[in-house]
Parts: structure tokens; sequence; C-alpha cells
């Protein structure tokens, strides 16, 4: 499939030129993580082609572990209980607006030691916006009932003098299955201050009424 000048190849030869390329152009001789990149509607080339080139480019040594990247955590349940994989990329399913991956991926990753490296915490920075009309969830302009849950996320912040990027980013990191987490920063600064926002002193009573509003998920980890 042609897209914008790109072409989807989940094929073993596909990856194989991919990596290759990569590792030019990086001039590296091997990478730490190699991922299928969103493969939504591809996972059974994926699974068939695109994760035994992956297993054997990772017991060659020139990749340390593989993974999935993709937003449908149902759909990396499936890869996860097909393969072996070290890691999953998951964007935007586990923030303080959404926890869908938090009843069955989630948990499957933490039995079966796999690590998640999260995307979109700020879920598309709407939780690092000032919630404006025109603040952005899922690449799109914020349907109005998202809006009004992550401003009443923020109401509850605000009686605690806690800025809403600091609840969002030190809710993704208490889960036990999250090892890292990828912030988008276009300058400098942007970086400054995610590191202080994880540094900011959250009340645990801040997490216990925003379970008790129903605002974060029964069951949720929360900071300790």
């Amino acid at each position: 499939m042609q897209k914008g000048g790109w072409t989807w190849d989940f094929s073993a030869e596909g990856v194989r030129r991919s990596l290759q390329s990569s590792l030019e152009r990086l001039n590296l001789d091997r990478v730490e993580i190699l991922f299928i990149h969103s493969p939504t509607n591809h996972h059974n080339v994926a699974i068939s082609e695109t994760y035994p080139a992956l297993v054997e480019m990772r017991s060659s040594g020139i990749v340390k572990a593989i993974g999935v990247g993709m937003t449908d955590s149902r759909k990396l349940l499936r890869f996860a209980q097909e393969g072996d994989f070290d890691c999953f990329l998951l964007a935007g399913r586990y923030t303080l607006l959404d926890q869908s991956a938090l009843a069955e991926f989630l948990p499957y990753c933490c039995e079966h030691n796999i690590g998640i490296i999260l995307g979109g915490a700020y879920n598309s920075g709407i939780l690092a916006s000032d919630l404006g009309p025109d603040s952005y969830y899922d690449y799109r302009v914020a349907p109005p009932a998202v809006l009004e849950k992550a401003r009443r996320i923020r109401d509850v912040c605000v009686r605690y003098d806690v800025p809403l990027k600091a609840a969002a980013l030190q809710f993704v990191l208490a889960h036990p299955a999250v090892t890292y987490v990828i912030l988008g920063s276009s300058y400098p600064e942007h970086v400054e201050d995610n590191v202080a926002m994880i540094q900011v002193d959250i009340p645990s009573d801040l997490w216990g009424e925003l379970q008790d509003e129903g605002l974060i998920a029964d069951g949720a980890p929360v900071p300790q």
C-alpha cells in the first residue's frame, strides 16, 4: 500500500532493508529496539513474516529487543499472545484520559515480563494545554466530552495546586508495566519542564479524589 510517498512493507525482506538503511544513516552496527510500526490492518503478514525476521535479528545480536508500536491495546494484546516480544510501544491508551489498556493488556504484560514504552501521555497535547476549545486529542480537535473530562481532572489538580501535566506524567509512570515514557519536545525548555513535572510533589488525596469522581479507573495504580 502506498501512502504519501511511503510504502507499507511488512515482508521479511522489507524489514531487513529498512533496518539496514537505518543502520547506515545512524552509522551504527546494531540498535537497542526494533518495532513493527502500526501494523493495524496487517496483523497476519506482520506475525508470519515480519516477526520471524525480527526474532532472527535478535538472535544474531543486531537488535537487542523487539516489539510492536500501536495505539490499539487490543491488537497489541494479540501480538503479545502470539509472539515472544520484549516490549511494546503503546500510544495514547494509558493516560489520565484513557485507561482502556488497563483491564487486559497491561496485566498480561506484567505477568509475562513485557515492558511498556508509553507514548502519548498527554494525548496529543490536551493534557499539556490550557484546555481551550481548540485543544487537540488523538491528533484532532478534542470532542466536547473529552474536553469536559479533561477540565474536570484539571479542576481537581487546581484544588491541590498541582499542574495537570505533573499529574498526567506521574499517573502513567505509576503502573508497574510502564518502563519508559516518550514525550515530544520541540524546544529544550520543554524537556526541562517535563523533568520538573515528574518531580512535583502530589498529595495522595488528589488521586483518591480522581478515583472517587470516576475520573480514573478503579484499580489503576497511583503514585505512592
